[in-house]
Order: structure tokens, then C-alpha cells, then sequence
């Protein structure tokens, strides 16, 4: 720390030898300390008037598919649109450009006004941007300990390699680290977080020229010396051997574009992830470089350019528009994709890509590029060819599709150092995002994870409850049928009954008197009709005239167990079903009637369950049966 401050001071002298004015304004900690206060109590209410809101569903797919889709993080500094692309704190990218201050002379959106932008959700005037930079800048120089470290490392290591271990080098200097293990309030973890998010991202740069020189130049002992009145990216491409006003422009709109992109792509949210077990901001940004050097994430403008290399190699630079065309099915038809088009959200042109186009067309030296000619043509083209070959859900061109190219034009060919000029960019969103991490409060991340065999489970219960509400569903759909053709029927069935007298007129009483004998005069109507009889014989029930008038038969049928029990020995040892009492063992009749008693039992079923009602031959068989029984077991009981 010591050194740092040594370096910081050193610094400061140098700004105002080069006759830097310090400007009153606000800091960024000043800033920072009244615009969080306020972020806090938005979270407070949204958690706890929201907190049991449902965002969304999981799908067995997306567990599969790599999470994505799932509404599951808190990100600030931007969100990611399908449709409309990336914006920071609501801001469109060309919106940004329009408001950010750019460098005097440069043309593009100053990589430090993002920065304040992110961290603040305010966009900084031109003198706080200049405060700013020259704060970073004071913070840029290495400590002569981490430039060993770098220095020694073999050239034949990859730069993200390197980038890894010196981010991680930082570490030995955390504020954060320090204050947490002397002892500090949860409320001001954000405090030293900030201080070592600044320091990570200026000195980023610094570590990403020393590596540029140790790996493709003459090393370290030639690396021009930091100017304390320019911003990063001019230092950077100054300390790597670019002073193309073009190039730099370039760097500084690379690294404004590249910053953030919501927190669930890998970078983003490893540094988010790491940062949340309370590890400071060297680690978590090391660990997310890590992320950020994988094929899948930070190469694709390598592979972007090299396509557009071996096309100009295979068909040429002057290419039409058809042959263009031609290139493409070719490549798809050999089983390949086409590297820098698709995104994993995005469905339209990404705003970024547009953004870098403009820059290069605006330019007439690099418009005139036969390299860029190509990315030029690919847009014009290539979603045509892509929505006709029909397996691509986006076929418009993500960022990775033109920045390559301008490195390319400026000279910058080490592909492999293309994925550390995205990591310098990078650390300004993720360590934003850190620091709002310990404003709010956020706890260690630890999602649920499932085997396949808990998720087989978890679907099959899902199914269940599925069905049982689909039942439910159904039933109350049905109930609700029945209730309305009960309604209507019973509306036809008044209507159709002759009304001969009505002793009132609605005129003659007040409307509630007169609704109310309506009412019940409509249900005596009612009675009296359904009471009628319908016919002579009534299903279930004995024939009038007949000995077995007046007897209900399904009733008659179930009294006779009770007159069965009545005679039955009462030795029974075990006992008997809810409907015959002639099923208990031992049996109480001889086993030659035990057919009998079973046909018996299939009566008392079903007049005990039946739909149907029994007729005057099943009572009359239950009767003889009955009869036959009481005559056995009242002679067994005799003997």
C-alpha cells in the first residue's frame, strides 16, 4: 500500500507539472455516497412488497441449456433486451455516445465516462470526467512487485494467462481485503470494494501493455512511461506502439462498448459470483478473466476474422455481393456456423456491432479496407442466407463481428491479445456491478442444483399435481354445466306452466312485494308440476294392486341382513363384510349352500352400489333366499 501511495503522489506531482488544474467537483466516492442511499431503499421496498412474486418458470431444458433464460440475478449497470439491445442505467448505446464527454480531439465516448456512468447511474459533466480520468490515471503505475512477477513470466504463455496472474498479483494490495480482516460494518463493504475496483481497472491497462511488450515486442525495459494527462485508452495504445489518432479512437470506443452486457454472460457473472463469497475485486476480476479467456466467450472475434481471412484467401478481396453468398452456403453445408452471427439473447442486430460499423464507414480508410469491404458485405447478406437455412434463432451479427476486423486494420495481429484488449473493457461493468453488490448487500450466491434422477422425481409430482388440477379443473367445469342446464331447464318448466291467475299486477305493490310472490308462486308452480305423476309404476318400487305395492325394493333388500343376524350362532371367530353377515368363517351354513350365499351377497351389491334399481324379480329371489337361510341356521341352532 505503501508503494502505491508513493506511486499516487509521484503522479499528482507530474499532473500538475504538466499544468493539470484541479477542478472542484464532486468524486466519485462523493458521488457514490449520495446516489446509493437511495438504491437502497428501492431495494427494501421491492423486497419487501415484491419479495413473493413469482419472475418466471424453470424448464427441465434450461437446466440443460446452460440457465439461460432465467430471471435469477440482480444486475444494475445494464440489462440486456432482445429486441432492443444492450442499455446501460435505460440508456441505448447511440444514446450514450450523444451525452458521455469524449477526449479533446477524439471523436468517440471516453471509456472513464462510462465508468462514472456505471458506477453512478449519473452521467458525468466534462470537468468530472477529467477529475476522473486523472484519478485513474494516478492509479495506473505498478508496483514494482507486480511488474516482477509479469516480467517473469515465459513469452510463450498465453497473454490471458498472464492477465490472470498479474490481476490476481494485485490482491497483495486489497483495501478491501485488509479493512475485512481488521474489522469493518457490512454497510461500508462497498468503501474499500470501490477503492480496489479502481485501482484494478487503471491498472488493468497497465498490465495488459506490459504483457503486449514482454510477449510480441522488446519487453519491459522500453515501455513508454505513463502521461498523467491522458485517459487509459490513450496510454494503453501508446505503451503498446500505436499513435494512430484512429487507433486509439477505436480503443476508446472498443472498451466503452465492451464494458457491460447484463451479468449473465461468463465474465460478468463469475467476477459477481466470486465477489459474492466476499472475495476482493483482484480475485473475483482474475477469476472472471479466466471465464473470459474460454473459446466460447472472449475468442470469437478471433474466429470471426479468421473466416473472413481464409475467404479472402479461398474467393478473393473484390468479391460480389452473389459470391458473397455462395461462400456462405458453402461453409454451412460443410456442417459449420458462421462465427460472429447468432446471440444467445439478442434476436436483432447487436446495437454494439452497429455501433463499430459506423465507426469504420465513417472513416475512409478503413471503409476502403478489403477486409472490412467483407464485414461490410456479410451484414448485407448474411441474414438473408441465414433465416433461408432456417437453424439459427438470431441471423443478424453480434459484436464479434466487426471488431476484429479494425484491429485488424490498425495493424494489431496477435489474435491472441485481441481477448485481453475485451478484458481491460470488461473489469469497468463487472467491478461496477461489484461495488453495487456490497452497496445492497447481496448475500453469497448458492443456487439449487439437481441429478437427473431428483429432476425425474421432481417432474413425475409436477405431473401429479398437473392432473389433480386438471380434474379439479374439469369437475368444476362440468359442475358448472350441470348448473346451467338445471337453470335453464327450470326456466323452460316454468314457462310452460299455465298460469291462470296472477292476484296482483306489478303496479299494485312495491317491486320487492312484487318480486317476492313472483318468486314463490314460480316455485309452488314448480312442486305441484314435478309432484304429478308420471305413470303407474315407479321404477324401484312395487306395482299398485299388487302384494308388493308400496314396497320400496332396494331398502327391502338391504333390511335383510339384520334378519339374518338375528338367527345366526354366535360363534363367529372372525368377522363378517360391511354387507353380508353369512361371510364369517367358520360358516355357519353347509358348504353346498355357500353358491347361494354368494349370489345373495351380489344382490345386496348391488342394491347397495347399483345404478339400476332392482326390480320385483330380484326382491322376490332375495326373499326365497333369505327364507331358505333362516330355515338352515334356525336348524342348526335347534340341533
Amino acid at each position: 500500500m505503501l508503494a502505491r501511495n508513493t506511486l499516487a503522489r509521484a503522479f499528482k506531482a507530474q499532473s500538475r507539472a504538466s499544468g493539470l488544474r484541479q477542478l472542484s467537483t464532486k468524486t466519485i466516492q462523493e458521488t457514490l455516497a449520495e446516489v446509493i442511499p437511495e438504491r437502497q431503499e428501492y431495494a427494501k421496498s421491492l423486497r419487501k412488497e415484491h419479495g413473493d412474486k413469482v419472475l418466471g418458470q424453470v424448464t427441465v431444458e434450461q437446466v440443460f441449456g446452460g440457465m439461460r433464460g432465467i430471471k435469477a440475478m440482480l444486475w444494475e449497470p445494464s440489462v440486456l433486451d432482445s429486441e432492443e439491445g444492450i442499455r446501460f442505467w435505460g440508456r441505448s448505446i447511440p444514446e450514450c455516445q450523444e451525452v458521455l464527454p469524449t477526449a479533446p480531439g477524439g471523436k468517440e465516448m471516453l471509456p472513464e465516462a462510462m465508468f462514472w456512468y456505471l458506477l453512478t447511474s449519473k452521467v458525468p459533466t466534462a470537468e468530472e470526467t477529467v477529475q476522473f480520468q486523472n484519478e485513474l490515471a494516478s492509479r495506473a503505475p505498478l508496483d514494482p512487485s507486480i511488474e516482477k512477477v509479469l516480467d517473469a513470466l515465459p513469452k510463450t504463455m498465453h497473454p490471458m494467462t498472464q492477465f490472470v496472474i498479474g490481476v490476481a498479483a494485485l490482491n497483495q494490495h486489497s483495501a478491501f481485503a485488509k479493512q475485512y480482516t481488521a474489522g469493518m460494518k457490512k454497510a461500508d463493504y462497498w468503501k474499500p470494494t470501490l477503492e480496489d475496483s479502481l485501482d484494478c481497472v487503471a491498472k488493468s491497462f497497465t498490465i495488459a501493455a506490459r504483457i503486449y511488450n514482454n510477449t510480441y515486442g522488446s519487453g519491459s525495459a522500453n515501455i513508454p512511461a505513463l502521461q498523467a494527462d491522458k485517459d487509459l485508452s490513450w496510454n494503453f495504445s501508446n505503451q503498446i506502439g500505436f499513435h494512430d489518432e484512429g487507433f486509439i479512437d477505436l480503443i476508446r470506443l472498443y472498451n466503452s462498448l465492451h464494458t457491460d452486457h447484463e451479468g449473465g454472460n461468463v465474465s460478468a457473472h463469475t467476477a459477481h459470483l466470486v465477489g459474492s463469497a466476499l472475495s476482493d475485486p483482484f480475485l473475483s476480476y482474475s477469476a472472471a478473466l479466466a471465464g473470459l479467456a474460454g473459446p466460447l466467450h472472449g475468442l470469437a472475434n478471433q474466429e470471426v476474422l479468421r473466416f473472413i481471412l481464409d475467404m479472402q484467401k479461398e474467393a478473393g478481396s473484390d468479391l460480389t455481393n452473389d459470391e458473397v453468398v455462395d461462400f456462405i452456403w458453402k461453409t454451412l453445408n460443410r456442417g459449420q456456423v458462421l462465427p460472429g452471427y447468432g446471440h444467445a439473447v439478442l434476436r436483432k442486430p447487436d446495437p454494439r456491432f452497429s455501433a463499430l460499423l459506423k465507426f469504420g464507414e465513417s472513416r475512409p480508410e478503413v471503409a476502403a479496407d478489403p477486409v472490412f469491404k467483407l464485414v461490410s458485405q456479410l451484414f448485407q447478406v448474411a441474414p438473408g442466407v441465414l433465416t433461408e437455412h432456417g437453424k439459427t434463432k438470431n441471423p443478424f451479427p453480434n459484436v464479434d463481428a466487426a471488431s476484429g476486423s479494425l484491429l485488424y486494420h490498425y495493424g494489431l495481429k496477435t489474435f491472441p491479445f485481441y481477448t485481453v484488449t475485451f478484458g481491460t473493457s470488461r473489469s469497468i461493468g463487472a467491478l461496477s456491478q461489484l461495488v453495487w453488490d456490497r452497496a445492497l448487500g447481496l448475500p453469497l450466491e448458492r443456487p439449487k442444483s439437481l441429478s437427473m434422477e431428483a429432476i425425474s422425481k421432481l417432474v413425475a409430482k409436477i405431473s401429479d399435481l398437473a392432473i389433480t388440477a386438471g380434474i379439479v379443473f374439469v369437475t368444476l367445469v362440468i359442475g358448472a354445466v350441470i348448473l346451467v342446464s338445471r337453470e335453464l331447464s327450470l326456466r323452460g318448466t316454468v314457462g310452460s306452466i299455465p298460469k291462470a291467475y296472477l292476484p296482483t299486477k306489478k303496479e299494485d305493490v312495491p317491486k320487492p312485494v312484487f318480486t317476492l310472490i313472483s318468486n314463490e308462486y314460480d316455485r309452488a308452480c314448480v312442486i305441484a308440476s314435478i309432484s304429478q305423476p308420471k305413470g303407474r309404476q315407479q321404477e324401484g318400487w312395487g306395482r299398485p294392486g299388487t302384494p308388493h305395492e308400496g314396497v320400496h325394493f332396494r331398502s327391502a333388500i338391504l333390511s335383510t341382513p339384520a334378519v339374518l343376524r338375528s338367527v345366526l350362532p354366535k360363534t363367529s371367530t372372525s368377522r363378517a363384510s360391511p354387507l353380508s353377515p353369512l361371510s364369517v368363517r367358520p360358516s355357519p351354513l353347509p358348504e353346498a349352500m355357500r353358491p347361494l350365499a354368494d349370489l345373495y351377497e351380489q344382490y345386496l351389491v348391488a342394491a347397495q352400489y347399483g345404478e339400476k334399481e332392482p326390480t320385483e324379480e330380484d326382491y322376490d329371489s332375495v326373499v326365497k333366499i333369505v327364507a331358505v337361510f333362516v330355515g338352515v341356521l334356525r336348524g342348526a341352532v335347534a340341533s
